[in-house]
């Protein structure tokens, strides 16, 4: 699907000539980055960042009523939050360079605000592009997952000093924490004492049916508790009601591989941060206010018109009562299925945004993708803050 998407979408818009220019242009891979320079990370507490300052969101009622929500980061949280971002580098090569575009807006869009329960590291990674996941270029995973593997370790050695942590990622992110977690992590009893929860979004994490433990992590269960810790969430979204990816999809949110003969059958991960163990909730979104993904009109989040009226002034907007999140299991998919809550008369948006759109028609295989921190990140920021109180409770040896 993605070849096909590349060709009956993309080579139109730029054509073949410019297309070969670009990549004749490609750069040249930039050398591993020292995670000891602050210039490596995006946000880093010890220096003025994106994830520090001016974050503020304006409240949207179902009446229409706004209210402007001051931000404030917390320098002395006791807890760091370690984010991985997703696909975000336009670069045509397998990897990106470490000049951040995309990478910068999308970090903003989804870890910024964890910065008022947790001292927010985000480092800068030679990631796979997006023309390499389109089949433009060679995948360039493996560096990407050493890049993140090695920023771990300098975090580790340099700034952690035994402190509890929290692992936020999505889709590429999530995958290179997925295996970070599997591989560095889980192994080490006294490294994972210190893990509040692994927050990883838009990448399906696998656990044998019927249970919270055993498929992608040994020691790491789902979260199913607030005050539980040592946990994991992962979910996609997808609108209620629209067509689900079908086996063969691509990518396959919501899926996982078919398990080897004699194992436990396996699915993807769905928990909702608003409802742990189950059932409804109504979601606390935040949305971003500036267009993310806008280089090719094919490829773009579509920001909700949010409200009629004057123009909205804050990077943020929050709708209370918009939302309502399901952990929901259809044609082998497990996905957070998404429903917007009927105001009539209400002057808000009932359009969420947040697919991948080409030609006026949204791929049904990536649902929601786009917006999925997005839908809970109020939730999420909770559960956080709630998760830290309890780690701290613990009776320590």
């Amino acid at each position: 699907m993605i070849q096909d998407f590349y060709r009956k979408a993309i080579r139109p818009l730029l054509g073949g000539l410019a297309l070969g220019l670009l990549a004749g242009c490609a750069p040249r891979l930039a050398a591993a980055p020292d995670y000891r320079s602050p210039q490596a990370w995006l946000c880093r507490p010890d220096q003025s960042s994106l994830c520090q300052t001016d974050l503020d969101a304006t409240r949207i009622a179902p009446d229409g009523t706004r209210t402007r929500e001051t931000f404030q980061a917390d320098p002395q949280a006791p807890v760091d939050c370690f984010y991985v971002y997703p696909t975000a580098s336009w670069d045509f090569a397998p990897n990106a360079d470490l000049r951040p575009g995309g990478e910068a807006d999308v970090t903003r869009q989804q870890a910024a605000r964890f910065s008022s329960v947790c001292r927010v590291y985000a480092p800068l990674y030679r990631q796979n592009t997006i023309p390499a996941l389109l089949g433009l270029e060679k995948n360039g995973g493996e560096l990407a997952y050493q890049d993140v593997r090695a920023a771990w370790q300098t975090y580790l050695r340099d700034s952690n000093n035994g402190r509890p942590f929290v692992l936020i990622g999505h889709s590429q992110g999530s995958y290179h924490l997925i295996r970070l977690l599997a591989q560095d992590i889980e192994p080490d009893a006294a490294l994972r004492s210190r893990l509040v929860s692994a927050l990883l979004l838009g990448a399906p994490v696998s656990v044998p049916r019927g249970q919270d433990v055993g498929g992608s992590f040994q020691n790491v269960p789902l979260c199913r508790a607030a005050d539980q810790t040592g946990c994991a969430v992962s979910y996609s979204a997808f609108a209620a009601g629209v067509p689900l990816p079908e086996p063969g999809d691509s990518p396959a949110f919501g899926r996982v591989p078919a398990a080897a003969p004699g194992q436990p059958e396996q699915h993807a991960a769905c928990v909702n941060p608003a409802a742990l163990t189950g059932g409804q909730a109504t979601l606390h979104p935040y949305f971003t206010t500036k267009r993310t993904f806008p280089l090719l009109t094919a490829v773009q989040h579509r920001p909700a018109p949010w409200t009629s009226g004057a123009a909205i002034d804050t990077p943020f907007v929050t709708l209370p009562d918009f939302v309502t999140g399901e952990c929901t299991e259809r044609g082998g998919v497990s996905f957070l299925e998404v429903r917007v809550i009927p105001h009539p008369g209400s002057p808000r948006t009932t359009e969420l945004g947040g697919t991948v759109n080409v030609a006026g028609r949204d791929l049904r295989a990536w649902g929601l993708h786009l917006i999925d921190i997005d839908l809970t990140q109020g939730d999420l920021i909770g559960l956080v803050r709630t998760q830290t109180a309890a780690w701290l409770a613990q009776p320590r040896p």
